[in-house]
């Protein structure tokens, strides 16, 4: 072949090249579906922080605080999630378990000391709540100060139920199988004086209540006086004596 007719063939082809139409390279999803890939994880994660934080942060429902009942000291989370739960509003530096030999115990550290009246509401929730702590230490630079189960012994704590107890919306339950307490109690029930009149008292708002044989009594007691009614007659009020209000209070009283 001549060079005049190779030079004709190659002046066709590329003709003929130059008016097909071009063939588009296959497009590559790989880049894209990365980036949707990092979208949506960096969204579940941002979605499932959120939740969690939520749920960290939100309380319990009322009958639910009482699904952790049963609780051991040693368990760190569900003691955390209880000491929380019972502070409230309050807060805390740490906390420490003391579970190496009994007594076992929960320290708790905090900046400024806490109110009396919020660490008996931690002492209640953990006496209810976990099951074998003997005491709980309110620890802070200044000062330091310890309750211990033995001083509620008057309360049974089995005979919780519900969150309202607790939050002295409703009477505590006192513990018969203290047998001191128990012998105090009747003898202020057997002694104690009927108040003239009929009263209307709200028997919710009772300090305490207990069982002598089938009776069920609510009692009121300050310190001052002691006062009770009967459940089976609400609309009478007894007085405890002088007597028996020492001996009941100095059983009754938490020191």
């Amino acid at each position: 072949m001549n060079k005049e007719v190779k030079a004709s063939l190659n002046r066709i082809f590329e003709v003929e090249l130059l008016q097909q139409p071009l063939k588009k390279k296959p497009r590559s999803w790989l880049p894209q579906l990365t980036v949707v890939g990092v979208v949506m994880i960096g969204l579940l994660l941002w979605i499932s922080g959120s939740w969690t934080e939520h749920t960290a942060n939100t309380p319990l429902q009322q009958e639910a605080i009482f699904d952790l009942q049963g609780t051991y000291v040693g368990d760190n989370s569900k003691v955390s999630y209880i000491l929380n739960y019972a502070l409230g509003e309050e807060s805390y530096d740490s906390f420490a378990l003391q579970t190496k030999q009994q007594p076992y115990g929960i320290i708790v550290n905090t900046t400024t000391p806490l109110a009396s009246e919020t660490k008996h509401r931690v002492a209640l929730y953990m006496w209810t709540l976990v099951q074998n702590v003997d005491y709980i230490q309110f620890e802070t630079e200044e000062q330091s100060a310890t309750l211990t189960k033995e001083q509620f012994s008057m309360i049974d704590f089995m005979a919780i139920r519900d969150e309202a107890t607790l939050n002295s919306t409703k009477p505590l339950p006192l513990n018969m199988n203290n047998k001191e307490l128990a012998t105090a109690l009747k003898e202020a029930i057997g002694t104690a004086e009927q108040e003239q009149g009929i009263v209307n008292l709200i028997v919710n708002k009772a300090d305490y209540m207990f069982n002598i044989g089938e009776e069920h009594y609510y009692l009121w007691l300050n310190e001052q006086e002691a006062v009770f009614v009967k459940a089976s007659d609400t609309g009478t009020l007894y007085k405890v004596t002088a007597k028996a209000y020492q001996q009941l209070y100095s059983h009754i009283e938490i020191r």
